[in-house]
């Protein structure tokens, strides 16, 4: 009977012992289940991570590629015809045109000395064209530059003709020769502040001396000479006009106000044309004078 307790009591025990184990394995299969869980969730966050951000890599390196495409597209489109006239003393002006639909700005304009002449931010509409300010330049070569980094180079044009200019400014004691230039169009219009502000004397008196050499067009019989003034809006009375060719001077025309006519010239003929204006200290200022020639042009 002792060894039936006996036995009875291991028999318990080695249940309780096994029931232990089992309640033991289950703990260590949930916790490896828990860790299994988070170990997943930190690989897939860390996948979702990486593919936000490749995500937004891809699309700045698309936007990147596409900006880059549309500046290179810019650039192509991009189309100036540059041209430099000289005006003399070492000046020349240069005119911009923009052939294309787009607006086109310059930035830069440089010479063949390697210096910036220019720089700002001057749009040109499409189909338009601008004349930048007198620049120094050398032989007239000159760089423009856009806001797209596109480089135009200008081509030279020599005019047909020009004015010789002296400009002069006179008081009851003195008369200085104020300085000399060169005017490429045969028309012009400038504009002139007060004669007693040259220097540090008062004048009475300013004036210019314009010279040329023209030949009437075709078929002209006639050459006419405008001059006025337009602000204020009156004539120019104080100018005088010679016309004269190798054969015949035309009397000293003094203007007063109605068109000088040249009759009966020949249009084979080359004639030496010269204006000189005066102005008195009365006149109001500024004003803008102005010249137009018909039936003639440089020669």
């Amino acid at each position: 009977m002792t060894n039936g307790i006996i036995k009875s009591l291991q028999c318990q025990q080695k249940k309780r012992h096994n029931h232990s184990k089992s309640l033991a394995g289950r703990r260590d299969k949930g916790i490896s289940s828990l860790i299994g869980i988070i170990f997943f969730l930190l690989i897939f966050t860390l996948a979702l991570t990486y593919v936000f951000f490749w995500s937004q890599n891809t699309s700045n390196y698309a936007d990147t590629v596409q900006t880059n495409i549309n500046y290179q597209q810019q650039r192509a489109a991009e189309m100036l015809q540059v041209t430099t006239t000289s005006q003399g003393l070492g000046l020349s002006t240069i005119n911009v045109t923009n052939p294309t639909p787009n607006v086109i700005i310059i930035t830069q304009v440089w010479n063949s000395s390697h210096a910036m002449v220019w720089s700002g931010s001057d749009p040109i509409a499409s189909f338009a064209y601008i004349i930048l300010p007198s620049l120094v330049s050398s032989d007239g070569n000159l760089e423009v530059i856009t806001s797209n980094g596109n480089v135009f180079y200008s081509t030279l044009q020599t005019p047909s003709g020009y004015w010789d200019v002296s400009f002069w400014a006179a008081n009851q004691n003195n008369i200085i020769l104020l300085g000399n230039t060169t005017w490429t169009e045969l028309s012009f219009s400038r504009v002139y502040g007060n004669a007693t502000t040259w220097g540090n004397q008062s004048y009475q008196t300013f004036g210019f001396n314009a010279t040329t050499y023209i030949q009437p067009t075709i078929n002209t019989t006639a050459i006419t000479i405008y001059i006025g003034l337009i602000s204020p809006n009156q004539s120019a009375n104080n100018a005088t006009i010679l016309l004269e060719n190798s054969t015949y001077a035309y009397p000293t025309y003094y203007y007063n106000g109605s068109p000088a006519l040249f009759p009966n010239v020949n249009p084979s003929s080359r004639y030496f044309l010269q204006i000189n204006y005066v102005d008195n200290a009365t006149t109001v200022y500024p004003q803008t004078i102005t010249v137009t020639i018909v039936g003639a042009d440089f020669d």
